[in-house]
């Protein structure tokens, strides 16, 4: 009786549309990443040229910030200071422009056109989709205990 109850549950859940449910935060944000994801894989030569070309950038300014880390730990040497201030901000920038540079290889290595990034990012098209359909379908199964639970009450 119980799997009776469970299968006309989540019939009845899977028999509402989408619409009402869409304004959920949750649903909006992964909504949002599904289509984003989409449109990676729709636009892979285009986002990987686009990555390339900002890397040779990126690269310029990691060299950039570390010449300057080292003219900004002489300026504070110079003016004895034994905290290198100039320094440590130039050493956050540094880092920072590290961490993207990472972070752009990371993508690149993403949108490659090898075998295993074509995977990785299918299967990311996919996670996200199935999360998002999980995510209306837990929302469709809220209502559908609502309504029933209300039925209940009313005589």
């Amino acid at each position: 009786m119980e799997q009776i109850n469970q299968a006309a549950r989540k019939a009845a859940a899977r028999a509402l549309i989408d619409t009402p449910f869409l304004a959920d935060p949750e649903v909006v944000r992964l909504k949002a990443q599904y289509e984003a994801l989409r449109g990676v894989q729709a636009y892979q030569p285009v986002i990987r040229r686009f990555l390339q070309a900002e890397q040779l950038k990126q690269t310029a300014r990691v060299d950039s910030a570390q010449n300057a880390l080292k003219w900004e730990a002489l300026f504070d040497a110079a003016a004895n200071d034994l905290n290198f201030s100039r320094a440590r901000v130039a050493m956050s920038e540094l880092i920072a422009e590290r961490e993207l540079q990472d972070a752009i290889l990371k993508a690149i290595s993403v949108v490659d056109c090898s075998p295993d990034s074509a995977h990785e990012l299918h299967d990311a098209v996919e996670n996200s989709r199935t999360a998002l359909n999980e995510r209306l379908f837990e929302l469709k199964l809220a209502q559908v205990d609502s309504e029933h639970s209300h039925s209940q009450e009313t005589p």
